[in-house]
């Protein structure tokens, strides 16, 4: 029994919500580590449970008036051990004990009848929980990267060797993270999202009864070597072997259609990968990162390729058919006229004058790059397209290129001078961002305002000249060039916004000097 308990009082809060919620915890209890959820309370959730208690409380015990736990309601608390829960309980929210790490004991009553995703993702110290009689919707992954042996009381899962499925075996839902084998039954047909996340498995053989592979089922399994996916299969979801860094080479079924985003990508050891024909679309990210890829064909059935689809790869490419060809390192899209990957180990690249736009990513990080000549045929260039591009000393843009888009070259610290020519209209957010080695900055006649954070942590500029076409400043545009003493301004401006520019700097108009 306990001892009579203080009265715990959270820290001020504003707002009519969460004063509501304030009132409500001054009748919570706590004894030494433990709080008991108050009688007035019937959902928990981020406005209830008052985030003081992250910092101490070990013991969670909720009554039966609370009908529901809501999203993140619990989660991350880093010393939470013991979760009693009391039947009136109805609903577990998604990700309402996420990362509750040290969390080893939780009763879940069976009121309960829907546990949402990310429930218990991640509670690693779970060695068993019971799912309630009455529970008949699971979220997926609710039990991802847990290593939980799972009782199922009612008829809607079962539980066996350490895999959790749906009612007759149709769904397989949760792998206990320490298998490293597994053999999976013919009736399953539908392999869950994150069922496979997180787990040591190394050896998988999938059945041809699979139809469907579901979002991030094998997602960084670092054991996971080889995979071979039936042509039975006729949907692979996102993610679906995304960080398996281990992974070397995958069979895809022939009936794929579609690579989907990010499905392969921090696959660092993967060499080997055949794109089947009749694949007609290769989504962002589908590759990225796979820095052991050295060939991949490209069928004459593909149609598209997204942006960012190989990025940061070093492959190259055997293109058949007419929508994409392969020369100099460089991949493009014919139709559109879109540079789609470079090599990423070029020190310097001309962009060849068939291309009409840059994609974005196209030279995302590339560390040895120090030169690169854009010509006057490209009209745009793409979000991060240069993003991070530590060793580019020179950038030749080429009058006719129209828009320069977000983050282009943000973070290229070595870059000394820019020259915008005339025929670029619009400069988005934050494309030259942390260029911290600009010393010189030549903007074009084309521009009619220098948007949001444009320039800014720019530290080496001294001075700009703002053309006479430019009507607006934004907020930011110059923040955090401290080195920037004075901006001339070749005819006065409609409008510049607060904080622009760094409170030091000069602003006058030519006609001044």
């Amino acid at each position: 029994m306990l001892d009579a308990p203080t009265a715990f009082r959270p820290g001020v809060r504003s707002g009519s919500h969460h004063k509501a919620a304030a009132q409500s915890s001054k009748c919570m209890l706590i004894k030494e580590t433990t709080w008991i959820v108050p009688a007035d309370v019937e959902i928990l959730d981020r406005r209830t449970v008052p985030r003081d208690l992250s910092e101490h409380i070990e013991k969670v015990i909720v009554g039966p008036n609370v009908k529901e736990i809501g999203r993140r309601a619990f989660a991350p608390m880093p010393y939470i051990r013991e979760v009693v829960l009391s039947e009136g309980l109805e609903k577990i929210g998604p990700e309402a004990f996420g990362f509750c790490r040290l969390l080893s004991s939780v009763n879940i009553p069976d009121s309960v009848t829907d546990i949402g995703r990310y429930a218990f993702r991640g509670c690693s110290s779970l060695k068993h929980i019971s799912l309630p009689r009455n529970l008949h919707t699971l979220g997926y992954g609710a039990f991802c990267a847990c290593d939980c042996e799972i009782e199922c009381k009612g008829e809607d899962f079962s539980f066996k060797d350490g895999v959790l499925y749906s009612s007759g075996g149709k769904e397989l839902i949760y792998c206990m993270s320490h298998k490293m084998q597994c053999v999976i039954p013919d009736t399953v047909t539908e392999i869950a999202e994150d069922a496979f996340a997180r787990t040591l498995i190394s050896d998988v053989k999938i059945p041809s009864s699979v139809v469907k592979i579901g979002y991030g089922a094998f997602s960084n399994c670092s054991n996971l070597e080889k995979v071979y996916i039936p042509d039975t299969v006729q949907s692979i979801w996102a993610w679906a072997f995304s960080w398996c860094e281990n992974l070397k080479s995958v069979r895809l079924p022939k009936g794929t259609g579609e690579i989907p985003n990010d499905m392969f990508r921090m696959c660092k050891s993967l060499s080997e990968v055949e794109i089947p024909d009749g694949v007609t679309t290769i989504l962002d990210g589908a590759f990225a990162r796979c820095d052991s890829l050295e060939r991949i064909r490209i069928p004459s059935s593909v149609e598209t390729i997204e942006e960012g689809a190989f990025s940061e790869c070093s492959c190259s490419f055997e293109c058949e058919g007419e929508n994409f060809s392969y020369k100099d390192g460089a991949l493009v899209g014919r139709e559109y006229g879109k540079l789609l990957y470079v090599r990423c180990n070029v020190e310097s690249f001309t962009v060849p004058s068939s291309v009409r736009r840059i994609a974005s990513m196209a030279f995302f990080r590339f560390r040895f790059l120090k030169s690169v000549d854009i010509p006057g045929s490209v009209e745009a260039i793409g979000i991060k397209a240069f993003f991070a591009c530590d060793a580019l000393e020179s950038v030749n843009i080429g009058n006719g290129v129209r828009r320069i888009e977000s983050y282009a070259f943000t973070m290229c610290k070595a870059l000394r001078s820019i020259e915008i020519p005339d025929s670029v209209e619009t400069i988005e957010d934050d494309a030259f961002e942390e260029c911290s080695s600009l010393e010189t900055l030549t903007l074009g006649k084309g521009l009619s305002e220098i948007v949001y954070g444009v320039f800014s942590f720019c530290r080496s500029l001294k001075e700009v000249t703002i053309p006479a076409n430019v009507k607006a400043i934004r907020r930011y545009a110059f923040d955090g060039c401290e080195s920037l003493s004075r901006v001339i301004l070749e005819s006065q401006l409609t409008e510049i916004e607060p904080e622009a520019f760094p409170k030091e700097t000069q602003i006058m108009l030519k006609d001044t000097l």
